[in-house]
């Protein structure tokens, strides 16, 4: 698994990134992808938030 994580980031960092070295592709590429996973992990639990909120103002 570590090995297909390291050639999607190193993938990934050459796409997003191409002008910069290999260890800096792979590093900002990983920083994306934790950025991402970490903005969509936020936006559903506020989601979750707000219609939990809503569904309890309208019951009552």
């Amino acid at each position: 698994m570590d090995y297909f994580l390291e050639r999607f980031f190193a993938l990934l960092g050459r796409v997003i990134f191409p002008r910069r070295q290999e260890w800096e592709q792979r590093r900002n590429a990983k920083l994306v992808c934790g950025v991402l996973t970490f903005s969509i992990i936020l936006g559903l639990a506020v989601m979750k938030l707000i219609k939990m909120i809503y569904f309890k103002t309208k019951a009552g």
